[in-house]
């Protein structure tokens, strides 16, 4: 009885989809993928600097940056700052 109900639970964890993990401030890197939501409006672009007391990201097809101050925490996947959000994951999915 036993066996039978190991095997069922590996099929099971087998047919469950593993979710990745959600990117935080923190794991931000140069050149990484970012979306920029700017008068209701979604952008994707790039993280073209990163430093202690900022990030520096590149978006939309004119090539506009802004300048995200850090704040603590940065387990946080979103900062909001002068009517921009910077998404670390794609808000979409």
């Amino acid at each position: 009885m036993c066996l039978a109900k190991f095997i069922e639970s590996f099929f099971n964890l087998q047919n469950s989809q593993i979710e990745k993990p959600k990117k935080t401030i923190k794991d931000l890197d140069i050149l990484d993928s970012v979306w920029i939501k700017e008068e209701g409006i979604l952008f994707e672009g790039w993280v073209f600097d990163f430093t202690r007391r900022c990030v520096i990201v590149v978006y939309g097809n004119d090539l506009r940056d802004f300048r995200f101050r850090l704040e603590k925490p940065l387990n946080r996947s979103t900062i909001e700052q002068d009517n921009k959000i910077l998404y670390c994951n794609n808000p979409n999915l």
